[in-house]
C-alpha cells in the first residue's frame, strides 16, 4: 500500500475552518475514488463521515499520495446516500 501524506498546516486549517482533519477522514468509511472532472492530474477520495460525504482531492507523488484539501459535498451525499 502506498503512503498517504499531507501538509500539517493544511490539516490545522481544516480543523479550524471545517472541524475535520485528514486523520479523521482516513479513519471514516471509505466509499471510493473518482477522477477529478476538471483537473486531469488529480483524483479524489470519497469518504462518509457523520452521515455526510466528504471529498478529498489528491495527487500522486513519489512513493504515495498527497492530500490537497477536504470538503463536504451535498452533490455526492445525494449520489451516495440518497440525500441523507
Amino acid at each position: 500500500m502506498k503512503a498517504i501524506h499531507w501538509s500539517q498546516d493544511k490539516n490545522l486549517e481544516l480543523m479550524k475552518t471545517r472541524g475535520i482533519t485528514f486523520d479523521r477522514l482516513l479513519k471514516s468509511k471509505f466509499i471510493g475514488i473518482e477522477a477529478h472532472p476538471r483537473k486531469p492530474y488529480q483524483r479524489y477520495m470519497v469518504f462518509e463521515y457523520r452521515k455526510y460525504i466528504w471529498i478529498v482531492p489528491y495527487v500522486s507523488c513519489e512513493g504515495g499520495y498527497f492530500l490537497k484539501t477536504a470538503f463536504p459535498s451535498r452533490k455526492h451525499t445525494k449520489k451516495y446516500l440518497g440525500g441523507k
